[in-house]
């Protein structure tokens, strides 16, 4: 096991219900081996340690592993943890991204995927410079549904009429880092990847899948019921009980240490 130190929880984390992290293990795309094998490709050798910071239910984590001889994931939310040391032998960890629980210079590449929106940035970007080894990357990826979700005019704009209503975007921090802060901090943007594919879903399955997203994990009460009763009316009417083949894709910015 790695070294550790003391850490104090300082975000939140909407994903801390059993039931929430069900879902998420269930219904979310295991994608991560796509920009995983390109960054493996691009550094040209595994790691030795890697580490996934806001690791969920632990896919990403799984796919770190493929890379990396010593693997470690790490999330504030217990009940995601749990759902994660069920389904993966790797070990697991309660913490939040801006105080690591880890000694310095500790692993050689840092993960946070679908997360860096979540955290206190500045904060979190100085404590993955901390634990990184000298010259260890920092990956940061983003991933989600393309938008497309039928040929037919009349069913795409039913889609976009439903998220309009029903599901604006969260209120969250950026995707990414601004270049300034991340200079600031001491890394510097080495590739770009970005990638996309098919999956075929159910009604049921895309669903159950936006219910995991930060728009639908916000609501509350009365809101959150009415929005799922009104989302299975509309997408079980889009796909007709049948599986339709979506378009997802993401981007993953990979970044090195320079000090």
């Amino acid at each position: 096991m790695l070294k550790t130190k003391t850490n104090k929880m300082q975000i939140t984390n909407p994903f801390k219900i059993e039931s929430e992290a069900v879902r998420y293990q269930k219904y979310r795309p295991q994608y991560h081996h796509i920009p995983f094998n390109i960054i493996r490709n691009y550094v040209g050798k595994d790691f030795e340690s890697s580490l996934d910071v806001a690791c969920g239910t632990g896919h990403s984590t799984f796919a770190l592993a493929g890379l990396s001889q010593k693997t470690v994931g790490c999330d504030l939310s217990e009940a995601m943890l749990n759902e994660a040391r069920k389904n993966f032998e790797i070990e697991f960890l309660q913490a939040g991204a801006e105080d690591l629980p880890f000694e310095n210079s500790n692993f050689d590449l840092l993960n946070i995927s679908m997360g860096f929106h979540w955290v206190e940035q500045g904060k979190f970007l100085k404590e993955a410079k901390r634990v990184l080894k000298k010259n260890g990357y920092l990956s940061i990826d983003n991933y989600g549904f393309l938008g497309q979700i039928s040929q037919d005019a009349a069913r795409q704009k039913r889609h976009y009429d439903f998220f309009e209503e029903y599901l604006t975007s969260a209120s969250k921090r950026s995707g990414y880092p601004t270049q300034e802060l991340i200079q600031s901090v001491g890394f510097e943007l080495v590739k770009e990847i970005k990638y996309d594919h098919q999956i075929s879903l159910s009604s049921h399955e895309f669903v159950n899948l936006i219910m995991t997203w930060s728009n639908f994990q916000i609501l509350e009460g009365r809101q959150r019921s009415l929005t799922a009763r009104k989302m299975k009316e509309v997408y079980d009417e889009i796909f007709n009980d049948k599986k339709l083949e979506l378009e997802f894709g993401g981007k993953t910015l990979l970044y090195k240490s320079t000090i």
